[in-house]
């Protein structure tokens, strides 16, 4: 299939059915967005996880206005110039029988967005409960009250500049620490913690701290609602991946920063690892999520030559602006088809002298001739 087709497809379906254009649209320009950062993230591959998780969440941020954008601005044309004669040579439109069948399979398909939306609000339900179930988990939570607990969290504060409240709880209904809040956070530990070891203990509260200065319990939400807009598209899913990843990643570091070696670090992240594998759950952040895969993690963490730079949210706005500036573009973009028409061959008539080769006239044409 020609480029020409795709567009000529797309703008039919466009007159015939506009929501499934638009999902069409929506979904090619959220894949660009993706592909976009995918490479900028390869160009970075040097750079530290928290560089390259803050790209992720700016993603994520302009797939969330990709869809606002699109009804707000207005649309910058951007005619494909085709030759009438092309067009009509192609094979796939040569009798229009290509854009017939566009055109009814457009038609038959308007059930299709219907669908799409029904399962985009089955998933921002199940993303509800997800938050419910956290929220529920705390509410039945009781306070950590250990002074060795209270000790570390106020020294990590510290030293991470921290001064938003955050308390520690344990509860019954998680296996593994947890960290969600976005003005007032909340650390929550399984009722196990209770016998963990002092650096143990340190080094998780450095990790979730690190989770609570970069907010990505609020980028998660960012994240799950953009797959409920694009859940159809693979990539979005890919990307949410890579923010997991990176985002853990980031947390690693700081907490690689705060409590020193990490070694050690790494010994206690697969002792905890296989305690909850045993009770087959999953290390996770708040919101259900897929665990980091486990051996990327510690290979980041035993890399030596590491960058281990990290940002806070003092980046988030700065980030905000530019996935605007992202997303602004991409839903302006309109590809259309602009037919030319050849011009016209008139048959002028060529004047055609001749010269005698014994005439003066000749020898003087010959004459002009050499002094060229």
């Amino acid at each position: 299939m020609t480029i020409i087709s795709i567009l000529t497809a797309l703008d039919v379906i466009g007159q015939q059915n506009p929501a499934l254009f638009n999902l069409l649209d929506l979904t090619i320009k959220s894949s660009f967005i993706i592909l976009l950062t995918l490479s900028i993230n390869l160009a970075l591959h040097r750079h530290s996880a928290s560089t390259k998780s803050i790209l992720w969440i700016m993603t994520f941020t302009a797939l969330l206005f990709l869809p606002l954008f699109h009804h707000l601005i207005p649309d910058i044309p951007i005619p494909v110039a085709v030759d009438a004669a092309i067009l009509a040579n192609d094979s796939l439109t040569d009798t229009g029988v290509f854009l017939s069948r566009v055109s009814i399979i457009a038609t038959n398909l308007f059930w299709v967005s219907q669908l799409y939306v029904l399962v985009c609000l089955g998933m921002g339900i199940y993303l509800l409960v997800g938050i419910g179930k956290v929220m529920f988990s705390s509410r039945h939570a009781v306070r950590f009250k250990n002074e060795k607990v209270e000790q570390l969290l106020q020294k990590l504060k510290e030293i991470n500049g921290v001064h938003s409240p955050i308390d520690i709880f344990m509860s019954t209904h998680t296996l593994s620490p947890l960290t969600w809040g976005v003005f007032r956070h909340k650390i929550i530990f399984p009722m196990a913690a209770m016998n963990w070891d002092h650096k143990l203990l340190e080094q998780i509260i450095g990790h979730e701290l690190g989770h609570i200065q970069r907010m990505d319990w609020l980028h998660q939400i960012v994240s799950r609602m953009a797959i409920c807009v694009y859940w159809i598209n693979p990539l979005v899913w890919l990307a949410h991946n890579k923010l997991i990843i990176e985002s853990e990643k980031a947390c690693d570091d700081a907490a690689i920063d705060d409590t020193g070696c990490s070694i050690s670090y790494a010994e206690n992240l697969m002792w905890l690892a296989g305690a909850i594998y045993k009770n087959k759950a999953t290390i996770a952040l708040a919101m259900f999520g897929k665990m980091s895969p486990l051996a990327e993690r510690i290979q980041h963490i035993l890399q030596k030559d590491a960058r281990r730079h990290y940002i806070n949210r003092s980046s988030n706005i700065p980030g905000l602006l530019f996935a605007l500036l992202l997303a602004a573009p991409f839903a302006a973009l309109n590809f259309s088809i602009q037919i030319i028409e050849a011009p016209i061959q008139e048959n002028t008539p060529i004047p055609v002298k001749y010269f005698p080769k014994e005439s003066l006239e000749f020898d003087q044409f010959m004459r002009e001739l050499g002094r060229i």
